[in-house]
């Protein structure tokens, strides 16, 4: 969220500098944005572009979808599990079994 937030500020500061790339951006996803957006009209925008009604359903689904249950140590692990440098060696086999992350 924290990154959309910066987001919706730099394209802002772009709008004010009358940067037309901007503003071009802005009218495709708010054509009824005002002449002078704010902070909200960008965050709108932002949110329409991302396939959401307005910046708040954006928040909402952010705040309750939850990360997967794995941990990083299981994803590692999986990932150590299925990577090879070369899958002809591999033949998609584990190249390195030994080299683990200890469980969470």
């Amino acid at each position: 969220m924290e990154n959309l937030r910066k987001e919706a500020k730099r394209w802002l500061k772009a709008l004010r500098a009358n940067v037309q790339e901007a503003r071009a951006r802005l009218e495709r996803a708010f054509p009824e944005a005002p002449g002078v957006p704010t902070l909200r009209d960008v965050q709108h925008a932002l949110a329409r572009e991302l396939g959401f009604g307005g910046w708040s359903a954006l928040k909402t689904t952010l705040a309750t979808d939850r990360p997967s249950e794995r941990s990083a140590a299981t994803l590692v692990n999986r990932f150590l599990d299925n990577a090879c440098p070369d899958p002809g060696i591999c033949s998609f086999r584990p190249c390195a079994p030994s080299v683990r992350l200890p469980p969470p």
